[in-house]
């Protein structure tokens, strides 16, 4: 005679320990993928804060170096516009740097160079 398979029994409190394990995995898989996002999210801000930190350091020292440069009487490394004004007691010219603005303003024999920020201007 053949035997049959017997189909095992589970009881009640192992079916909830399966479950109780399965559910367990699942949190854990969702806590890794959001762990993951946040890392991504953490480099992708880290960089774009690099980058612009990095933005703002060139162009302060480019515009200290052209300071320089239009003190001594020559243009500007880099910039933008360029505007020259003339008033009754002098002249005044103005560099846009994009972050900076270099105003050099004559009156008589004075002359001035300021670096100023943007907004500043």
């Amino acid at each position: 005679m053949e035997e049959e398979p017997q189909l095992i029994r589970k009881s009640e409190e192992e079916i909830k320990e399966e479950v109780k394990e399965e559910v367990k995995r699942e949190l854990q898989e969702e806590q890794g993928s959001t762990e993951k996002k946040r890392k991504i999210g953490s480099v992708i801000s880290k960089t774009i804060f690099g980058l612009l930190f990095l933005v703002i350091v060139v162009n302060t020292v480019i515009g200290v170096i052209s300071v320089q440069k239009v003190n001594d009487g020559k243009e500007p490394i880099w910039y933008i516009d360029k505007k020259d004004e003339k008033t009754d007691k002098g002249s005044k010219t103005t560099y846009n740097l994009a972050l900076y603005v270099i105003i050099k303003s004559q009156e008589g024999n004075e002359s001035k160079t300021t670096l100023t920020p943007f907004f500043l201007k």
